[in-house]
């Protein structure tokens, strides 16, 4: 079990670090002046670099491998095995988890036997061969696809015009959750929270006294914090990542 834990530790930073905080400041930049929210899933990322190094050959394979810090095929297929082992062990009262893929491949291409049996074992999925020409047709499917995979949460995903003349594959990941904080209730205190804007609003605080894990970067926090596991008491710990500004108060 410790070599398995290491594995998925090692694993999960290559994509987070490279991409991820990337595309969260700048699309914290984007929406600075905004109230809107940012929520990206690196176990997302990982699932459609995957499938589309499970696609890859040549010099593109070779490419792929290097940036995931991955040994070959067989150690990417492995790792990410590990990674889904987590989830699917999900049980006994704790949070609603479930991780699916989903695959549009154009009718002129051909899928390799080998890509199917991996597409269809590891990664759930059976490839959809579709028409790119008809645009319509096609955002409808992975719309459809896309908010029965989130249960109704996420909805118009892909726009018709976002499908061009070049595309040939279309993959998707949707990760759904919802847990609860491993809270006592009775502790929660209504204090003072300052909007990006300035405004101040009282909105109901988890507080205690605990030791958790938290970091503060350029652009960005971090902290770790436990959800309910189950009901044998057990917890375990989620990444929890929001882009903010500082603005100086006049106390």
């Amino acid at each position: 079990m410790a070599k398995r834990k290491e594995e998925k530790i090692d694993y999960c930073p290559q994509v987070t670090s490279r991409i991820i905080l990337k595309e969260i400041q700048k699309e914290f930049k984007k929406t600075k002046n905004s109230n809107t929210n940012i929520l990206l899933s690196p176990l997302s990322f990982h699932a459609v670099l995957n499938m589309t190094a499970v696609g890859a050959m040549g010099d593109t394979l070779d490419q792929m491998l290097r940036f995931l810090g991955v040994r070959d095929i067989n150690d990417l297929n492995s790792k990410f095995l590990n990674m889904i082992h987590v989830i699917e062990s999900n049980s006994n009262g704790g949070p609603d988890l479930s991780f699916l893929n989903g695959m549009w491949v154009a009718h002129t291409h051909e899928i390799r036997d080998s890509f199917k049996h991996l597409a269809n074992t590891l990664y759930k999925i059976q490839p959809k061969i579709v028409d790119f020409k008809l645009r319509e047709e096609v955002a409808e499917d992975v719309n459809i696809w896309a908010e029965s995979a989130s249960r109704g949460l996420i909805k118009d995903i892909l726009k018709p015009k976002c499908i061009t003349d070049d595309t040939t594959v279309l993959l998707a990941n949707a990760l759904y959750f919802k847990g609860r904080w491993d809270f006592d209730e009775e502790r929660t205190i209504d204090r003072d929270f300052y909007l990006l804007n300035g405004d101040m609003i009282s909105v109901p605080f988890m507080t205690g006294c605990e030791h958790f894990t938290y970091g503060s970067f350029e652009g960005y926090q971090v902290a770790n914090i436990p959800y309910e596991i189950g009901k044998n008491g057990d917890n375990k710990e989620v990444l929890c990542l929001s882009s903010f500004q500082m603005k100086k108060m006049d106390c």
